[in-house]
């Protein structure tokens, strides 16, 4: 009988360590997500910015 609960024990230890690490994975994914489309937003803002300096210097020629 001991054994048995021991066994529940290990089994309940191993899921929640494996739903930790599931967790930690999805957080990792998210921050990735996010910084991913910040990146993307500014470097479309320093594109749109360096298009309009073009178009400023080419109308002062």
């Amino acid at each position: 009988m001991e054994n048995s609960a021991l066994g529940t024990l290990g089994k309940r230890v191993v899921a929640w360590i494996v739903i930790a690490a599931v967790a930690i994975l999805a957080v990792k994914l998210l921050i990735g997500a996010v910084a991913g489309f910040v990146t993307m937003i500014l470097t479309l803002a320093l594109i749109v910015a360096a298009v309009m300096a073009l178009l400023w210097a080419l109308r002062r020629l």
